[in-house]
């Protein structure tokens, strides 16, 4: 990027009711059905492709208005400066973002960020930049930019601690998670290569002839732009200009953009049973589908997952945005589950159908590697480790009555009893950190949750949510204990 300002206007920055739910245990109807030997896994949803664009700023118009017809015609997106430091705004800004939806290009917004102390300048230059962006939620709208390219004279420390703050600040005022634009030389020289901030999708900036921008700084795995060249030319815009290719396909670049509107909101505590949320954030998978929150990568902390007409989007950020692996398992109706099937340590998928469980191992393997029947179709799969051997088994509920297995694939229940009414949505989790999981009900946005296993009455009672809400249960801290949460879609 790196144009000076056109204006001499001043630097901007770029920008409880306690419950006795009783049930007397009856005999394991759990039966074992015929399993194939494998399920077949459908297409990914998100392939590969080339999708490049412009960003331009006043520059730009130094030879002439930017003819965005012919610019659409050729490129899929392209980002427009709004604002520099604390104050300036980008005289062609609003023309040129309205130019490119019209074009029908994916459009974003970038500040040209002014570091300085106190940090608190960050919040207040994120301000400014959402004074003139508004808080892209249009259809067309790609993720805020904070474009770091200068200091400001400050350390790396007091410059992690700013760009925290202007990206924390910016995801409060819009819902959405911004994006960080950068070098690998200077996120190495001036933020000390830190890791802090690799949750937030990263634009690379590596000017280079090479099939891809590698090796990433920060302890990001992935990049979703990558601006690789400065003297492109483009059709409608006078001279060269930046040029970036997006990673991914034309279907991930729709996900990426526009109106968080019905993507699930996700509210979560850090202490079962007291206080409001922690954190809360939108996470970018499509609107529609099922959440679950799992260990995805073994890290010890639960991040989402969505499972939505047989395609999986999972993320291992813990502050939201888009989904960073998706990949086709199963059909539209499945049951997702997700559990430490074989005790590595990780989260991977799996999927009840009519009561037959396709589990496996690794995440994104297109056939199961633990195939049974256990229960019928109308049962609600539960997923758990019910006797804290290290790895979890299945369970069924059926009617508030919970059949339990230790082992996969066990065709008749280690544990039957009786807990809660058939409306009930269950829960499981590590409630007191004793290295078992347990059950748990939620009734109309009330959680009544047992540390023990077929004991009738809640050890633990409280209000979180609303009727509407899905449960989410995991671990989002170094704990030991399982916290909750829920998800709601955004509006």
């Amino acid at each position: 990027m790196r144009h000076p300002l056109q204006s001499a206007a001043a630097l901007v920055t770029v920008i409880v009711l306690i419950v006795l739910i009783g049930l007397t245990a009856i005999a394991i109807p759990a039966t074992a059905r015929p399993a194939p030997s494998a399920i077949a896994a459908t297409t990914s949803a998100v392939g590969s492709g080339i999708f490049l664009g412009p960003d331009v700023s006043s520059w730009q118009h130094s030879g002439g208005a930017i003819n965005w017809t012919a610019t659409g015609a050729s490129v899929s997106f392209a980002f427009i400066k709004a604002t520099e430091g604390p104050a300036y705004t980008n005289p062609y800004f609003a023309g040129d973002f309205a130019g490119a939806g019209n074009a029908g290009l994916y459009r974003g917004a970038y500040h040209f960020a002014r570091p300085a102390l106190p940090v608190s300048t960050a919040a207040d230059q994120a301000h400014q930049f959402i004074s003139v962006t508004g808080v892209l939620h249009d259809a067309p709208d790609l993720p805020p930019v904070l474009d770091l390219e200068t200091t400001g004279g400050l350390g790396p420390a007091d410059l992690t601690n700013w760009t925290a703050t202007w990206l924390s600040t910016v995801q409060q005022l819009t819902g959405r998670v911004p994006m960080i634009y950068a070098s690998p030389d200077f996120w190495a020289s001036a933020l000390g290569n830190t890791t802090s901030l690799s949750g937030y999708p990263l634009w690379i900036a590596r000017w280079t002839a090479a099939a891809d921008p590698l090796p990433l700084p920060g302890g990001w795995t992935s990049w979703l732009f990558w601006q690789y060249t400065d003297a492109a030319t483009v059709p409608g815009i006078a001279g060269t200009v930046d040029l970036s290719r997006f990673c991914c396909s034309l279907a991930k670049l729709a996900e990426a953009s526009g109106s968080p509107s019905g993507r699930p909101e996700i509210a979560l505590r850090n202490t079962p049973t007291t206080g409001v949320a922690d954190e809360t954030y939108v996470y970018g998978a499509p609107a529609g589908g099922k959440t679950l929150m799992c260990d995805w990568n073994g890290d010890g902390v639960d991040t989402p997952g969505v499972f939505l007409d047989g395609t999986w989007y999972l993320t291992d950020a813990t502050n939201g945005g888009l989904s960073q692996t998706d990949f086709g398992y199963g059909d539209p109706g499945d049951q997702p589950v997700c559990g430490d099937w074989n005790g590595d340590g990780h989260d991977s998928p799996g999927i009840v159908r009519h009561g037959v469980w396709y589990l496996v191992d690794t995440i994104g393997k297109p056939t199961a590697d633990h195939v049974f029947g256990y229960g019928d179709p109308a049962d609600i799969p539960v997923v758990g480790d019910w006797n804290g051997v290290g790895h979890d088994s299945p369970g069924i509920v059926r009617h508030g009555m919970w059949y339990l297995v230790n082992t996969i694939g066990k065709p008749t229940a280690d544990h039957v009893f009786g807990y809660g009414d058939p409306a009930d949505i269950p829960v499981v989790g590590d409630w007191n950190g004793v290295g078992h999981d347990s059950p748990g009900i939620v009734r109309h946005g009330m959680w009544y949750l047992v540390n023990t296993i077929a004991k009738p009455t809640a050890d633990h009672v409280f209000g979180y949510g609303d009727p509407g809400d899905a449960p989410l249960t995991g671990s989002w801290q170094h704990t030991g204990t399982t916290s909750i949460g829920i998800a709601r879609p955004t509006f």
